[in-house]
């Protein structure tokens, strides 16, 4: 507990001397002389409670200023309840002259609780104090102090945990100066960090409406093995020395404090180029103050603390960054930290900077299943916004699943903000990838059969196909073996239902080949048009690219072969009343067979002129013949005729029957 209090005692110490040469409000000095400020803390004393006051009385002409302790009852204790314990300490810290100076308080009083209060007046009434000195002020009971400026500003209510608290003793009164932000620096001169060499501090408070910046220096032996310094004040030596001379010089941002708004739509706003003070590792402690503070007498800056604005504080690295207040230290806990500043000049019962969050949530890659429902999905799956109990976070669109492939999702954080009950709003972008690893289904159809060298649709042996990403694009194959539709009973085949993506599910089938119909499918009319008398022979008639012919099947799966003949009848006349029967041959040249549009010679043709009895026009021997054929019988090169036509004909319309007869036997 000692050691983190002496911490705490040198932090501050170390951060306000410097401040002195730095800082002069030129508001703060008025025209009367001498500008008083008060603690006021009520003394129980023997009983009976009256109010003590330590006033600043400041001569803004000489810019010199006295203490004084004026006791609530100097002939009472302090407070009779601490008793040999101490109950309230002042202490003064100057500005030192030189960089190996070691500086201690100039004044430091201790008071226990059964010391008389008269003691504490005898001590300090009348001590000179300096513009830029830093009062300690430790308190066994903090929420007593009540501080009024001459400025007008007060506050009170000092939370528990701020024991001690430090004062920059200005013109305008007592500033506190318990939160601040360090950045650690090496010196420039041999850009190599050695026990010969001192370190350099960069220092900002951000406390009470006041930017305050600060430079310290010390000589190696004067710091403990933390780095820190004991009791010794900023000189301005270190003004030239650099942030980070161990690294090359570049452009990227090394260090840096920027002041932002909130704007109405719950956005980060950064107010000005003037808000912000950056350091690339070149940069001067010097440069960098004066981005901070411009004008040396002026009171506060462009990055001075306002109530509800936000503070953004980067160091490339960390771990020379800090954070500290009378609770203590710690190093940053990443490069880039957000805090909000909570503090108003009335009001000081809480650490002036409270950390956000919002900036640490990083998000995540998802993947999701093509089709899934993703109403089941929670947007903290997202990201790790879990992980920081005080955000919350939404979808910034719509959450889809119903396309392959990947797309940015932003996922809106929520940081509830202390002031103003207001909050901030920020987005990170999650990738999300969607895939598809469903199997597509079916159930496969029972009874399936198919007719002897019949064909059979592969999608027509399921019902109720089902995929993620549809039906429409699915692919039915065989694995393995194919169906044998040219050999009659039962197969057993393997079909497999693929999806785009390449997912599939495969079904053993069960198919009977059964036997199918055999005849005559269907038959071409011949019209030999108009015929003079006399003439004997006359070619079918044929429009352009017309043929005539038969077709036929056989499905029966046996083989036996089979024969097509054709035989015609005497010509009659259409009309009983005029014409007078006679008979002709009908001549049928050997035509060509095709089996699915291909031509095949498996089967036998015949040349032959019909008469009044069968004879073969076509035959598939055994073995053959087992399928679907169309058999072309009459081209215009290679005509079907009517010949041996009567010269004694009489004029009129006749016709004749054509009789086609398929035959279960080859010829």
């Amino acid at each position: 507990m000692i050691k983190i209090m002496r911490n705490i005692i040198c932090l501050f110490v170390l951060i306000m001397s410097f401040t002195g040469v730095l800082l002069l409000n030129s508001s703060e000095r008025a025209e009367a002389a001498i500008l008083e400020s008060k603690i006021t803390v009520p003394l129980y004393g023997n009983g009976s409670v009256k109010n003590s006051v330590l006033s600043l009385k400041f001569d803004t002409v000489e810019n010199t200023g006295k203490l004084y302790f004026t006791p609530g009852d100097s002939s009472a204790v302090f407070h009779k309840g601490f008793a040999n314990n101490a109950y309230y300490s002042v202490a003064v810290f100057p500005q030192p002259v030189n960089v190996n100076d070691v500086v201690t308080s100039r004044y430091n009083e201790v008071m226990n609780g059964n010391d008389v209060q008269s003691k504490l007046a005898t001590a300090f009434d009348g001590k000179i104090i300096k513009y830029g000195n830093v009062l300690r002020l430790i308190l066994a009971e903090p929420e007593k102090q009540k501080v009024s400026n001459a400025s007008g500003t007060s506050f009170e209510g000092i939370t528990t945990n701020f024991k001690i608290m430090y004062y920059l003793l200005t013109p305008g009164g007592f500033v506190p100066v318990n939160d601040a932000i360090i950045f650690r620096t090496f010196d420039g001169v041999t850009g190599v960090l050695s026990n010969k060499y001192p370190i350099g501090f960069q220092i900002t408070s951000i406390i009470a409406n006041q930017a305050i910046s600060s430079s310290a220096a010390s000589s190696q032996n004067q710091l403990r093995t933390d780095g820190f310094a004991s009791d010794f004040g900023p000189t301005v030596s270190a003004d030239n020395w650099k942030f980070q001379s161990m690294l090359t010089d570049s452009s990227d941002e090394y260090a840096s404090l920027s002041k932002y708004d909130v704007s109405s739509d719950h956005k980060l706003v950064n107010l000005s180029v003037s808000s912000s003070a950056k350091a690339q590792p070149s940069t001067t402690i010097k440069d960098f103050n004066t981005q901070i503070m411009p004008s040396a007498t002026s009171g506060s800056g462009p990055l001075s603390g306002l109530y509800g604005q936000i503070y953004r504080v980067y160091s490339k690295d960390p771990k020379r960054a800090i954070r500290f207040n009378a609770l203590g230290w710690s190093e940053l806990p990443q490069s880039e930290v957000y805090y909000e500043y909570t503090s108003e000049t009335s009001v000081r019962n809480k650490p002036a900077l409270n950390e956000l969050d919002f900036n640490k949530v990083t998000a995540k890659n998802i993947t999701l299943e093509l089709g899934s429902d993703t109403s089941k999905k929670a947007v903290t799956d997202f990201t790790t916004v879990s992980s920081y109990s005080k955000l919350s976070s939404s979808f910034g669109e719509t959450l889809k699943s119903d396309t392959l492939g990947s797309y940015d999702l932003p996922i809106t954080i929520n940081q509830p903000l202390i002031t103003n009950n207001n909050y901030l709003r920020s987005s990170v972008i999650s990738k999300v990838t969607v895939v598809d690893t469903t199997k597509p289904t079916g159930t496969v159809k029972s009874n399936l059969t198919v007719a002897i060298n019949g064909t059979l649709e592969l999608k027509d042996i399921f019902s109720a196909v089902t995929d993620n990403s549809g039906t429409t694009n699915l692919k039915y194959s065989y694995v393995g073996n194919e169906l044998d539709t040219s050999t009659l009973g039962k197969q057993t085949v393997t079909v497999r239902i693929a999806d785009s993506s390449g997912n599939y599910s495969d079904y053993s089938v069960t198919i009977e080949v059964k036997s199918g119909n055999f005849g005559i499918l269907s038959s071409d009319t011949l019209n030999f048009g108009m015929i003079k008398a006399g003439v004997t022979t006359k070619n079918v008639v044929l429009g352009t690219n017309e043929t005539v012919g038969i077709s036929m099947e056989d499905q029966r799966g046996t083989k036996t072969g089979w024969r097509i003949q054709a035989k015609t009848s005497a010509f009659t006349p259409k009309s009983t009343t005029t014409g007078k029967a006679f008979t002709a041959g009908i001549k049928m040249p050997k035509g060509s067979v095709k089996s699915n549009g291909t031509t095949t010679t498996d089967l036998n043709t015949f040349d032959v002129t019909l008469n009044s009895s069968l004879q073969n026009v076509i035959s598939a021997p055994s073995g053959k013949g087992m399928n679907s054929w169309t058999y072309t019988l009459g081209t215009t090169s290679n005509p079907v005729s009517l010949v041996n036509i009567p010269t004694t004909v009489y004029v009129g319309d006749y016709q004749a029957t054509l009789t086609w007869s398929m035959i279960n036997a080859p010829s």
